[in-house]
């Protein structure tokens, strides 16, 4: 059986997808772990949740992961978007596991950060994400989003 994201009678059930977020002065990386066959399917492209998904889905000018992420990502500093750099993708421990680095650039070093998270919520509406958000040398703070929480505000204390 495939599965496609296209037609609403579809129904997948994603996995948690984790997130690390690191601040580095005005430079967010959000680090995204997910299955590459629920990104797959976020994405429009068939699977049979088994086979291997090639990296060539996930790069390339012709890849539709940055226009997916930018519009369901969103970061911010003290209230003005970051703008969002190309992604990078890389396989992890097995064949299903992905790490997307996907950094961000703000205008100034945060003290309040936003996240907005609307990742897997047109596939599952059940999805949830599951994270923390580190600032080296500060500590961390964790943050859980589902369909009814899908944003997190932090301050950062310099």
């Amino acid at each position: 059986m495939l599965l496609t994201s296209e037609g609403a009678a579809f129904a997948h059930r994603t996995g948690t997808a984790k997130s690390l977020i690191e601040v580095i002065d005005e430079k967010v990386i959000y680090r995204l772990a997910v299955s590459a066959h629920d990104l797959s399917i976020a994405l429009g492209y068939e699977t049979d949740l088994e086979a291997p998904v090639p990296a060539e889905r996930f790069a390339g000018p012709t890849s539709p992961l940055p226009g997916y992420l930018a519009g369901r990502l969103r970061v911010t500093s003290d209230g003005s978007p970051c703008a969002m750099a190309a992604p990078e993708v890389f396989y992890r421990t097995g064949a299903d596991d992905l790490e997307v680095e996907i950094p961000f650039a703000c205008g100034a070093p945060p003290r309040r950060l936003g996240i907005r998270y609307l990742l897997f919520f047109d596939v599952d509406p059940d999805h949830q994400g599951l994270g923390r958000v580190v600032v080296w040398g500060r500590g961390e703070e964790p943050f859980l989003f589902d369909r009814t929480v899908n944003s997190f505000e932090t301050l950062i204390e310099r």
